[in-house]
């Protein structure tokens, strides 16, 4: 982040630490916070992290009381409703920007605010940016893999949360019906789990021949060049979900499950297929539909390349956030 922000000129001072709760580093933090402040004189004052948002509030508003204050939430689960969190954002906050409307439903039940309070905006993509990209088209050779073989592609972490033997399961059941296609598994080892854990699993479910596992690789434009099908079989998270956005700019339809801010990005019918998250059968029958219909996916692909470029752009995101600010500015 520190280097973007010196690639884009932005005025900017990394050198606080504010998810560090020591004494140095709270000492720091409200010099900084209190400098910056006093010397730029904000209009808004918008932290992301708790730790900021706490440091804004003890002393942003002191020396800025004319700002507007506004929340802005990338957090899956559900706030808590201790005192402390009720007077950040029932007392402190004048709004909330959340990237779904799940969180937006969270925020609501959690505290005493109104619906225009808490605005849901989309996260925004530099699809174009992204494009601009010349794939090596090696992988499938490097892969042994022929060219008519029909690629589904997983490209996340490989931790629990995002569902990976939720998806082998899935698959194991159509595999049989569909001898050129196989599974494509990119991404880094977690703790929790590797890819030789995934691949020990695939070998119980009789479809390691229908697996690839690539590991963390330099650029994923390289993999997502030759996927059929992405697929997002994730059991919680997603509060942004970003490889859809990727997945969409590149024209890939998408099978994802119906966590958080999923199923308004895939849109089942028209991006992709959504499922329930956690059921099996209603993954298979999806990934069954998909691979079945190649004017289908060839359509959604299509649709979803022109979603992200509209409602997931970078100057649909800043436009949304701007008129926020103004409304609540206005409505004080």
């Amino acid at each position: 982040m520190a280097s973007w922000l010196h690639d884009s000129r932005i005025p900017h001072d990394a050198s606080a630490n504010l998810n560090r709760i020591t004494l140095g580093e709270v000492l720091r933090g409200r010099k900084l916070i209190t400098d910056t402040i006093r010397r730029f004189q904000p209009d808004v004052l918008n932290p992301h992290c708790p730790p900021g948002h706490l440091f804004l509030s003890l002393y942003g508003r002191h020396h800025a009381p004319r700002a507007v204050f506004v929340r802005t939430v990338g957090e899956p689960r559900s706030p808590k409703k201790n005192l402390m969190n009720r007077w950040l954002h029932e007392t402190v906050a004048d709004g909330i920007i959340v990237s779904c409307r799940a969180s937006q439903h969270r925020y609501l039940r959690a505290f005493q605010l109104h619906s225009d309070e808490v605005r849901v905006i989309y996260p925004g993509f530099d699809s174009e940016a992204f494009a601009q990209f010349s794939p090596s088209r090696t992988f499938r050779q490097r892969h042994r893999i022929e060219k008519e073989t029909l690629l589904l592609g997983v490209i996340a972490r490989l931790s629990p949360e995002k569902g990976h033997r939720f998806l082998l399961e899935a698959f194991a059941k159509i595999h049989s019906d569909f001898p050129q296609a196989k599974l494509i598994i990119t991404g880094p080892d977690a703790r929790e789990q590797t890819s030789d854990d995934l691949a020990e699993f695939s070998k119980t479910l009789g479809i390691a021949d229908k697996v690839i596992f690539t590991g963390k690789v330099n650029d994923v434009r390289d993999v997502m060049a030759e996927l059929t099908i992405g697929v997002i079989p994730s059991l919680r998270s997603e509060a942004i979900c970003r490889v859809a956005l990727e997945y969409m700019t590149w024209g890939i339809p998408i099978v994802a499950t119906d966590v958080n801010i999923l199923p308004e990005v895939v849109r089942d019918g028209v991006n992709g297929w959504t499922v329930p998250v956690g059921k099996v059968e209603a993954m298979a029958n999806a990934l069954r539909n998909a691979l079945e219909n190649s004017t289908e996916r060839e359509k959604r692909g299509t649709q979803g390349k022109e979603l992200v470029m509209g409602e997931f752009s970078r100057a649909q995101m800043v436009q949304q956030t701007l008129a926020f600010y103004n409304d609540i500015a206005t409505a004080r």
